[in-house]
């Protein structure tokens, strides 16, 4: 029961330029991003949004439009910095993919958060690359790097909690991470 005291506000904030779904999509194809990090993106986006809403319930300020933008852009350069063990369950790229990938590695360099801060920025989106540029696992060895908004921080914990394109415990992720990444 709400007295007649009790309001609700719901507002979109609009301060930042956030690039629609669709040119996000038109990034994916042009840097030939495989499937599966494309499925990971949009599950991450969708974890993310539920955050977001959450949040938003609770009276925690968020830009609900910017952090699904960055997530769904997240990973775009992925394969910069891709490991040799990491990918091995998945199908062989074809040449095309990998003279692509070559191309935006020697343009953008790694790692992939970075390199996507950079083509963010380049193509007019600086604010969503800054709420990327803290999602990676470097950001746990440099202090420079650990999220400091609500919306770098959500976009890091969707990202931890989405393995592939399935939402896991954090443990099960950070065990994942242990076998794919460690030598």
């Amino acid at each position: 029961e709400t007295s007649q005291t009790d309001r609700a506000l719901t507002f979109t904030l609009s301060d930042v330029p956030v690039p629609r779904l669709s040119e996000i999509r038109a990034w994916l194809k042009q840097a030939h991003l495989p499937a599966h990090i494309r499925k990971h993106c949009a599950v991450v986006a969708r974890v993310a949004g539920a955050c977001a809403d959450d949040l938003l319930a609770r009276g925690v300020f968020v830009r609900k439009r910017a952090l699904i933008a960055a997530a769904h852009a997240h990973d775009l350069l992925r394969f910069v910095d891709f490991h040799a063990k990491a990918g091995k369950q998945f199908p062989v790229p074809e040449p095309a993919d990998f003279a692509v990938w070559q191309k935006l590695k020697a343009e953008y360099g790694v790692p992939h958060e970075m390199a996507a801060v950079q083509w963010l920025t380049k193509h007019g989106y600086p604010d969503i690359g800054e709420i990327i540029r803290t999602h990676g696992s470097h950001c746990v060895r440099d202090a420079a790097f650990l999220p400091q908004t609500t919306e770098q921080l959500v976009l890091s914990y969707a990202d931890k909690r989405v393995m592939f394109d399935k939402v896991v415990s954090l443990d099960e992720r950070f065990d994942d991470f242990v076998v794919r990444y460690s030598d």
